[in-house]
């Protein structure tokens, strides 16, 4: 597994359902995963909880500890964080995992909006 991805859900499972219509599109199966930590309840949304592993916290938590309740999960040492309304292709995501492992010396690698 190339990378797993973590979104933390706060009233956004719209986003969330656009962001994977673009990478589920042109996504290879085995390549990565999708975490989903929810912090404002129950997903509801089909398209999420047929494609992702979905993660509750007890309270609103915050974004930070979401994070790191996803990572905990993750099956992959490549972690990606990122926000559910980002308009990624899984070829956009990959091509920033390929930067990050090409180097030692990269450790985190973040984008410029």
């Amino acid at each position: 597994m190339l990378f797993s991805m973590i979104v933390v859900n706060y009233n956004s499972e719209k986003q969330i359902e656009n962001l994977l219509g673009l990478l589920i599109k042109e996504k290879p199966k085995d390549q990565f995963e999708v975490i989903v930590v929810s912090n404002s309840g129950a997903i509801v949304s089909e398209a999420i909880l047929r494609t992702c592993q979905v993660l509750y916290s007890d309270v609103n938590c915050g974004y930070a500890r979401a994070c790191n309740l996803g990572a905990k999960s993750a099956q992959s040492e490549m972690l990606v964080f990122c926000n559910p309304d980002i308009h990624s292709t899984f070829e956009q995501i990959k091509y920033l995992v390929d930067v990050t492992k090409s180097s030692e010396t990269i450790g985190l690698l973040s984008i410029d909006t």
